[in-house]
């Protein structure tokens, strides 16, 4: 007989089959796709700053119009616009003081009827001073626009140093040239124009290179020659710049307003002549 099963016996339940998972779905296989032809960029070189060709020799039209230097010659006032400015007083108070001695000199032989030993002297001693200053200025004001015409600072006691160097063959230049052009303006005038387009340059090579008298003008009259319509262009627009000075007071201002903006265009057509290029300014 068969034992009886204890009564809180659980019966085993069987356990639920696990379940099997899904298998992962099979990745399709990326096919490599080779990388994107790319073509390269080859860098573009800097732009190189602007510059004039070298204009040959005797080819005046390349150059830049007389117009243009108003920019340039203004650019170069400003650079040393203080040391014009003291050299321009000097020579005003001066030429004032001369003229102040002369009006007195004047009125003195209107009174008297005859000019005093005292007066005489001082008349002629100051009239001496005032020649030998004019030329001692003339080539220093000359110096101060070549160097600002290359960007250079210049200071009032190398301008008067460097006008008493050359003094004496300034002197002698003015001269000449003044006689020269003179005679050419006796000429029926328009051989006075020629003579002034001439020698324009002249006092510009002999304090530029240190030329003698003759030299200086030789090289100035060469320099026409290749480069006639330039310095034409030089001296007809410092002709107009002197025509609204017709007119009393506000034609007087614009002109030498005009006038102070174009004073360094002579030094800074020179320098065009010489190098064969237009003035940095200018491009």
């Amino acid at each position: 007989m068969e034992p009886n099963a204890p009564e809180n016996q659980t019966p085993p339940t069987n356990p639920e089959p696990a379940t099997n998972p899904m298998p992962p779905q099979a990745e399709a296989p990326v096919t490599p796709t080779a990388p994107e032809a790319t073509t390269p960029v080859t860098p573009s070189p800097a732009e190189p700053a602007s510059q004039a060709a070298p204009v040959p020799a005797g080819d005046s039209n390349k150059l830049p119009s007389a117009f243009s230097l108003f920019k340039p010659s203004w650019e170069a006032v400003k650079l040393n616009l203080a040391t014009f400015i003291v050299l321009g007083l000097l020579s005003g108070a001066l030429y004032a003081i001369f003229a102040i001695t002369l009006l007195a000199t004047q009125k003195n032989i209107a009174s008297a009827g005859n000019l005093s030993g005292q007066t005489f002297a001082a008349f002629a001693g100051f009239g001496l001073f005032a020649l030998v200053w004019a030329v001692i200025f003339g080539p220093a004001m000359v110096y101060v626009q070549l160097k600002s015409a290359t960007v250079t600072k210049v200071a009032v006691a190398d301008a008067l140093k460097t006008g008493v160097h050359y003094a004496l063959k300034f002197l002698g230049l003015t001269i000449v040239m003044g006689l020269v052009i003179a005679i050419g303006f006796l000429l029926l005038i328009v051989p006075g124009f020629f003579m002034l387009k001439r020698y324009i340059l002249a006092p510009y090579f002999l304090v530029d290179k240190n030329l003698g008298i003759m030299e200086a003008m030789n090289q100035s009259a060469e320099a026409s020659k290749k480069y006639s319509s330039a310095l034409w262009g030089l001296i007809g627009v410092t002709f107009l710049i002197s025509l609204p000075g017709i007119i009393p007071v506000l034609g007087a201002i614009v002109s030498a307003l005009l006038g102070i903006a174009y004073y360094c265009a002579p030094a800074v057509r020179y320098r065009e002549v010489t190098t064969g290029e237009p003035s940095v300014a200018v491009k």
